[in-house]
């Protein structure tokens, strides 16, 4: 991978065009030159998840642990021929690696859902009815997801979760 630690979050979003971005043409393999200054940002039972830059672009590239090259293109070629809908993020494409697929998202800026909602007053389980639109949202992206034949293996449901603990341990 190239860049490194020395690329910081402040010389990557001056380069950041989020406005028109890449993930609004269809997915694609993606020559691994053409990513650079890769941060990582998070660490998983998946993998690792990188920050870095696409064509001036902000993106997310996720470098799935040992699973299997041809689960991986599986994984690929699967989310590649999603029909796009507005509750989900779409794939820009893919890198391939020594034998792996690395996958190659859109960079949102705004945090996780789940640090919002649990560590901002302003926004999250303060807020029933915005919880409840975005409830509403992550419903509809997975329903979609469902009806092109996909299960989401990893979705964490926080607006459920927080949605039982606003009542946990109260009595009436």
């Amino acid at each position: 991978m190239k860049g490194g630690p020395s690329a910081s979050p402040d010389n990557l979003a001056s380069h950041a065009n989020i406005a028109s971005h890449p993930a609004d043409r269809a997915p694609r393999l993606i020559d691994p030159n053409s990513v650079t200054d890769y941060v990582k940002i998070a660490h998983g039972q998946f993998g690792d998840v990188f920050r870095a830059l696409f064509e001036t672009y902000l993106v997310v590239v996720k470098a799935p642990k040992d699973s299997g090259a041809q689960s991986q293109m599986r994984e690929y070629n699967t989310l590649a021929g999603l029909t796009r809908h507005p509750n989900l993020l779409s794939l820009i494409g893919g890198i391939l690696v020594n034998d792996q697929v690395h996958l190659v998202w859109p960079f949102m800026p705004g945090g996780s859902l789940s640090k919002k909602m649990y560590e901002d007053p302003h926004w999250g389980s303060n807020d029933p009815e915005r919880m409840l639109a975005v409830a509403i949202g992550m419903f509809e992206g997975l329903a979609a997801l469902h009806a092109q034949g996909v299960v989401h293996r990893d979705c964490t449901c926080v607006v459920a979760s927080l949605l039982c603990s606003r009542t946990h341990g109260q009595t009436d």
